[in-house]
């Protein structure tokens, strides 16, 4: 009988273990400035991935609403700054009067867990209206990044931003299948002994 109820319990941790684990959000959410993005163009926040598929946010502020509404182009770079490859990118326009985050879904690009990516946003043609801002803090709260204005690296400053865990449905690696199948085996050894018994 322990033999049987060790079996299954074995059974069910092991196909529990083939499931996917987040890390977690990243979340710097100070930010009492902005700073104006057709002025600071090329502007962004580098992050370290803790995860492989997320979105991310930028804490945007309307600050000049007499200009005309733009629409914004935002950007994903491999690295720190905007020297690496382009993932991921999109043009998107914000309603009128918004503030606060807003989310991109860059779960379509796989990063790898541990490197430096950077998040970017610019108006499309450089010079565009003056409507829009993201929001910053001094100090450097985020130490696993920088942000970026005129395409510089900016000491002590982050922008405000998220970065949070997308679920993607992904063909499974070798090793969790090879964990589910154990589980499996596990589950069908106990409910054959379940039935000689």
């Amino acid at each position: 009988m322990k033999r049987n109820l060790f079996g299954g319990t074995l059974g069910f941790v092991l196909l529990a273990a083939a499931g996917t684990a987040n890390a977690g959000v990243i979340l710097q959410d100070l930010g009492p400035s902005n700073t104006q993005i057709n002025s600071a163009e090329r502007i962004g926040q580098s992050f370290t991935a803790e995860d492989s598929f997320v979105s991310f946010a930028f804490s945007f502020e309307e600050i000049n609403p007499s200009f005309p509404n733009d629409s914004l182009a935002f950007s994903l770079h491999d690295g720190s700054g905007f020297g690496g490859a382009t993932l991921f990118s999109t043009n998107f326009s914000l309603a009128d009067g918004f503030v606060g985050f807003f989310d991109f879904d860059i779960s379509s690009v796989a990063l790898a867990v541990g490197q430096v990516y950077t998040a970017e946003v610019e108006a499309p043609a450089p010079g565009n209206s003056p409507r829009w801002g993201i929001n910053s803090t001094s100090g450097n709260p985020y130490a696993g990044g920088e942000f970026f204005s005129q395409s510089s690296a900016v000491v002590n400053r982050d922008a405000r931003f998220r970065v949070t865990p997308q679920t993607v449905n992904s063909v499974p690696e070798p090793s969790a299948l090879l964990l589910f199948g154990v589980g499996l085996a596990g589950l069908a050894g106990y409910g054959r002994r379940r039935r000689s018994d």
